[in-house]
């Protein structure tokens, strides 16, 4: 009787780590480039990204607008 039961408890152990050795597929993770298009095309289309959902305060939402933009400009000034 117990002998049966050792069989059995083996085989259940068998067939669970075949379940669990099964292969999985995950979606290839992001690039940086990938993530900051995705980050500008949002903030292009308005959306509040981050921190920046955060800001209570008209006058704060023009301010970050401002230093995003002289940020930009920085930018495209060191690429030329």
């Amino acid at each position: 009787m117990k002998t049966t039961y050792l069989f059995i408890a083996g085989l259940i152990s068998l067939s669970t780590n075949a379940v669990f050795a099964a292969e999985t597929t995950t979606p290839a993770p992001k690039t940086r480039a990938e993530v900051v298009a995705e980050l500008v095309q949002a903030r292009a289309q308005g959306e509040e990204v981050g921190m920046e959902g955060m800001i209570w305060y008209e006058a704060q939402k023009n301010e970050l607008a401002k230093a995003n933009a002289a940020k930009k400009e920085t930018a495209k000034a060191d690429k030329k």
